[in-house]
Order: structure tokens, then C-alpha cells, then sequence
């Protein structure tokens, strides 16, 4: 599992602090943009909570994606020289936000499914 986050991770880190040009390519822009961001982060926030001990851990994981989305934003920022995107960063968070909802209802529909 934890090979699984750490390469999800690195994915996202790559693909955000790609050039333009491989964004276009991979038709990361566009219409796609905001919905790919709320579904990496809701994804990534499902896959690091699965085997979350404790509330507390619970939180501190989401704390770490919501850190790591924020660097990402600045890296990108720095590195392009174009503004924070704060619309990104709101998506990002609320994606974030969704995870613990969707992964009660996926251990929901898992535990009815075994009934």
C-alpha cells in the first residue's frame, strides 16, 4: 500500500509541474481541468485514509494533502513565474474533503454487499 501512495504522489507532483505543452498533450487543460482535480484529490485522499488508524491520524493525512497540493500551487507558481491559482487550491481542498465521505460510503457498500 504504501509504495501505491508514495507512486500515486509522485504522479501528481510530476504531472503538476509539467510544462504546458505535456499538459495540452495529455489533455490535462481545458474543461477536464477542474473535475481531474477534485477526482486526483478525492482519490488520493480515499487511498492514504484506507488504512488510517485513527482520527487523528485520519486528520493529519489530510493536513499532509492539503500541504501538498499547497506546494505544488507554489512550486508551479515559482517555477512558470504565473499567478497562485487559489480556484486550484479550493478544488484541490474540497476533494480533500470528499474523501472521508466517499470512502464511508464505499466501506458502506462493501459491508452490504458481504450481508
Amino acid at each position: 500500500m504504501r509504495k501505491r501512495v508514495i507512486l500515486c504522489f509522485v504522479a501528481i507532483a510530476v504531472l503538476s509541474l509539467a510544462p504546458i505543452p505535456v499538459k495540452s498533450a495529455l489533455r490535462t487543460l481545458g474543461i477536464l481541468h477542474n473535475p481531474g482535480h477534485l477526482l486526483v484529490f478525492a482519490a488520493s485522499g480515499v487511498l492514504l485514509l484506507a488504512d488510517a488508524r485513527s482520527l487523528s491520524s485520519g486528520l493529519r493525512r489530510m493536513a499532509f494533502i492539503l500541504l501538498f497540493c499547497a506546494a505544488t500551487e507554489a512550486l508551479e507558481s515559482v517555477i512558470y513565474r504565473n499567478p497562485f491559482e487559489w480556484v486550484d487550491l479550493a478544488i484541490d481542498s474540497l476533494g480533500i474533503a470528499l474523501a472521508p465521505l466517499l470512502l464511508g460510503a464505499w466501506r458502506g457498500l462493501k459491508y452490504r454487499i458481504r450481508a
